[in-house]
């Protein structure tokens, strides 16, 4: 149960650290992915740009076999503004 909730918490800080990335340049994208280390577990982050508006983050985590996946959808206006439009746990 431990590693499960923090395998959820690691992808979890992926998602964080992608839409931090995303309101300092609403342009983000890293489509090949990208590390992100809480202490010494990583997620995986991949960020598409759907359109103009829409963003989707993908942040997988692995920690001893418990592997979790986040997936979240974000808009963004003209002004920079970052909204969170679905948040979903596929794995």
């Amino acid at each position: 149960f431990y590693n499960s909730q923090r395998a959820i918490a690691v992808a979890n800080a992926g998602i964080d650290d992608a839409i931090l990335r995303i309101i300092r340049d609403k342009s983000f994208e890293n489509t090949s992915g990208y590390l992100v280390y809480l202490g010494s577990d990583s997620a995986t982050v991949v960020v598409t740009r759907n359109s103009p508006t829409q963003t989707t983050i993908v942040s997988t985590s692995n920690i001893f076999g418990y592997r979790k996946k986040i997936k979240a959808i974000v808009s963004v206006d003209d002004n920079g503004e970052v909204r969170l439009i679905k948040k979903e746990y596929t794995e």
